[in-house]
């Protein structure tokens, strides 16, 4: 299980309470990951500080055949 799935959701809200910065990782070769990155941002902007800072950060870029693209 990964922690971006949502058996975890409950537990996760209470990391963005106190945070000063969040980390939003999906993986390029996996397109369903980045597809959740708006429910991921809405609930950060619902639930965390509104004075943390936001990364979104794309791993896996030395696999070749990405999903997703930077352009």
């Amino acid at each position: 299980m990964k922690s971006g799935q949502d058996v975890y959701r409950s537990v996760t809200s209470n990391f963005y309470r106190g945070a000063s910065v969040i980390f939003l990782v999906y993986a390029i070769d996996n397109r369903a990951s980045f597809e959740h990155l708006p429910s991921w941002i809405e609930e950060f902007y619902e639930k965390g500080s509104k004075e943390a800072f936001l990364f979104i950060v794309g791993t896996k870029s030395d696999l070749p055949n990405p999903q997703i693209s930077s352009q």
